[in-house]
């Protein structure tokens, strides 16, 4: 069976459902799925060598990459660094899903957005972000067409934007999208410019 809860469902999505923090927050980032499966040796989110985030969003802050693949440190010392990272600039990353119960040949966002309501427990980031603000949510995928992604995705700027949450759709730091990272980085910053505070 390849119903899998997310890799982090109890030391973080949980977490913050049954401990909500509290007060003003620079960054929410918002990802789909990262399935606890066998082949995933992420130790946190975005940390495989095939995603490039961890070069992106410190980048994008104009601060060093914290990248496996630019870095030196091993895996442990680099998550924890990951972890102080989000702790110093007041961001807290989540993802759509806590778990998928259907069976998928994989778990890319292609095979996420037709899961319906029964197939899938959401995070529930009204109950965890209820004493919460945010000068932005960054999403790290642009798509806007309509299928369960989006309609997730929907639920999250109308909860936040009326706050004063400013919207970002990001290109996806995966490496299955093509461009290169320079390209990313340019269209990240671009975005991440709009956010005056």
């Amino acid at each position: 069976m390849n119903m899998p809860d997310h890799i982090f469902r109890y030391t973080d999505l949980e977490f913050l459902e049954t401990n909500p923090p509290q007060g003003k927050y620079h960054l929410l980032i918002v990802g789909t799925f990262n399935a606890d499966i066998k082949g995933n040796n992420a130790t946190w989110f975005y940390g495989r060598p095939e995603n490039e985030f961890w070069c992106l969003l410190p980048r994008m802050m104009n601060e060093p990459t914290l990248h496996p693949v630019d870095r030196d440190e091993d895996m442990a010392t680099l998550t924890q660094l990951w972890k102080n990272y989000c702790n110093d600039k007041r961001i807290i990353i989540v993802d759509l899903f806590k778990a998928v119960h259907k069976n998928l040949v994989n778990h890319s966002d292609k095979n996420l957005k037709t899961l319906t309501l029964r197939e899938y427990t959401a995070f529930d980031f009204q109950t965890a972000f209820t004493q919460t603000q945010f000068d932005a949510v960054l999403f790290t995928w642009k798509g806007m067409n309509n299928n369960t992604l989006t309609r997730l995705k929907s639920q999250y700027i109308n909860f936040f934007e009326p706050q004063g949450s400013l919207i970002m759709h990001m290109l996806t730091p995966s490496l299955a999208y093509s461009k290169p990272r320079s390209y990313k980085l340019e269209k990240w910053k671009e975005e991440y410019s709009s956010l005056h505070i």
